[in-house]
């Protein structure tokens, strides 16, 4: 109602035909004194309220459409803000997963290392293929220990019986008996000398300065692949 009377209001023509027809019946238009001067100012109060009342409402009408247009506008902003986050997050994951995945060889060798062994790979920064050779030397060690010395024991101990000159079960029981103490003898020298050589080995493991975690990762990870 109020727009409506705003735009009859505004055009002149209009508003001529309005206060035409709000006119009295048979009054005058020529006519002198107060009783033509009080409706025309009544008219031009009554116009200019409703002007000015159309006029703040336009106002208001138009600052909401503005506060409706920023609240979406931000609205949207956030939301296009919240995606990229997603996106972002959802592309670091899969980075993250992808090199977890390609990194999990490496870690599992790393596992079967004991900790001065790790201490030797991070410390030092040695490659992993030279930790995990002496790891496999030390850890078969003794298997090639029993075996040598056995070796060992037996061939001197036939050497040994071929000379004697027992017979029967006295050959046998000195036979087994020397058999004994060669392979306790030998592997006894065995298990030093085998103590010195990786002791020497993990010495003389070639120790690097300033390389990052990342460079180590590599490396094993190349040598895998050439390998």
């Amino acid at each position: 109602m109020i727009e409506q009377a705003w735009e009859t209001l505004s055009d002149p023509a209009r508003r001529a035909s309005y206060d035409k027809e709000r006119s009295r019946p048979g009054q005058s238009s020529s006519g002198s004194g107060s009783s033509d001067s009080a409706p025309s100012n009544h008219s031009d109060d009554f116009t200019r309220g409703y002007a000015e009342e159309a006029g703040r409402s336009r106002f208001r009408e138009e600052q909401a459409q503005r506060e409706r247009e920023e609240a979406r506008q931000r609205q949207y902003e956030h939301d296009r803000a919240a995606a990229r986050e997603r996106a972002r997050q959802k592309k670091q994951y899969a980075s993250e997963a992808a090199r977890t995945e390609r990194l999990r060889p490496y870690y599992d060798a790393v596992r079967k290392l004991s900790e001065k062994e790790k201490q030797l790979h991070f410390l030092g920064n040695v490659r992993l293929t030279y930790v995990l050779a002496l790891h496999r030397a030390e850890s078969s060690q003794y298997v090639v220990i029993f075996v040598i010395a056995a070796l060992i024991a037996l061939n001197a101990a036939f050497m040994i019986m071929g000379t004697a000159t027992l017979t029967g079960f006295s050959y046998w029981f000195a036979l087994v008996f020397n058999m004994v103490v060669i392979f306790l003898g030998s592997g006894v020298i065995l298990v030093f000398v085998s103590a010195a050589l990786l002791w020497l080995a993990k010495v003389a493991a070639p120790r690097r300065r300033n390389v990052s975690d990342t460079e180590l990762q590599d490396e094993y990870l190349s040598a895998q692949s050439n390998g």
